[in-house]
């Protein structure tokens, strides 16, 4: 369990016997909360008010965040012979362990794994460079990215690269309109100073909203537009624009590149490879997964398949 440590003065505090430095009005996260009770330290900074603790909920301080560490503890699940249960996962609480070889078919929401097989195949005379879009219906089933699986076979230095793509809508240039297109690829709200208009219906269940999940920090990424999804219609309503940048969508006129988690990785011969990791990341509504493939040297048939381990709410 993570809690948030709050410096509550102007001077840096030590915690030595936590090991931890936290600067003037800052914070530090502190990812056991079980070793909080044990710290001297904590405990007389937290009895003068010094610090104070965030639950990801509120600030506790003084006998409120003294309180919340004991209770926490007492609260935690324990084995039969008393002993604090600790299970460590990259899986969020509520979702379930998904491994699959394709994405879904979006042209049915309630569709889970029916989409386009993680596979690439190259045969002699087709283009060097190939790439696919895979999607996933993710706006009433939450769904997480933790690592992958590659096979292969007939590669020769060929490589891969897979990446978290945003969808975009199509625009026609104007003026005075409310719609400004940003050089970063970001559709911005302004009040008759923009130059585009969008052509797309942002109602549709694709029609070109990309939700932006909150950082690790539970903090808000930046999103200039908000909008309700009516889970009933299958369609979104009141879209508004959010000028202050703390809205939960975005609307993209171009591709934009979120993250690369695979980077031209180099295959050779027959193999196998687990790309692992100890991390999840959520793949918000209208985020799309880019794969693409490199034949290299002399033109050769070769080809490549992918598992993905997933966490999402509803698996069938």
């Amino acid at each position: 369990m993570s809690i948030y440590i709050k410096n509550l003065t102007s001077s840096v505090i030590y915690i030595s016997d936590l090991g931890i430095s936290i600067l003037p009005n800052d914070t530090y996260e502190y990812l056991d909360i079980f070793n909080l009770r044990d710290s001297s330290e904590i405990l007389m900074k937290l009895s003068n008010e010094t610090i104070c603790l965030n639950n990801d909920i509120k600030d506790l301080i003084g006998p409120d965040a003294i309180k919340f560490i004991y209770s926490s503890i007492d609260q935690a699940p324990k084995d039969r012979s008393g002993k604090i249960r600790v299970h460590q996962t990259a899986r969020k609480l509520g979702t379930i362990v998904y491994f699959s070889g394709a994405g879904d078919n979006i042209s049915d929401l309630n569709n889970i794994g029916d989409g386009e097989d993680f596979i690439f195949e190259h045969k002699i005379g087709e283009p060097v460079v190939q790439t696919k879009y895979f999607d996933f219906n993710t706006i009433d089933n939450e769904t997480w990215f933790q690592e992958g699986y590659l096979i292969w076979s007939g590669a020769q230095f060929d490589r891969m690269t897979m990446s978290i793509v945003s969808s975009y809508v199509d625009v026609l240039d104007g003026t005075n309109t409310n719609f400004y297109k940003h050089p970063s690829g970001l559709i911005v709200p302004v009040e008759g100073t923009g130059n585009i208009t969008i052509t797309n219906d942002l109602s549709l269940y694709r029609g070109g909203l990309v939700f932006m999940p909150l950082n690790d920090l539970g903090e808000p990424e930046i999103g200039y537009w908000d909008a309700d999804w009516n889970s009933t219609i299958k369609k979104f309503e009141n879209i508004r624009p959010n000028v202050n940048g703390t809205g939960k969508y975005n609307i993209f006129w171009k591709e934009v590149e979120f993250a690369r988690f695979i980077n031209k990785i180099p295959l050779l011969n027959n193999g196998f490879e687990r790309l692992q990791s100890n991390d999840s990341d959520q793949l918000g509504h209208g985020m799309r997964l880019k794969g693409t493939i490199e034949t290299r040297g002399d033109d050769h048939a070769w080809k490549v398949a992918s598992v993905l381990c997933m966490f999402r709410k509803n698996t069938a």
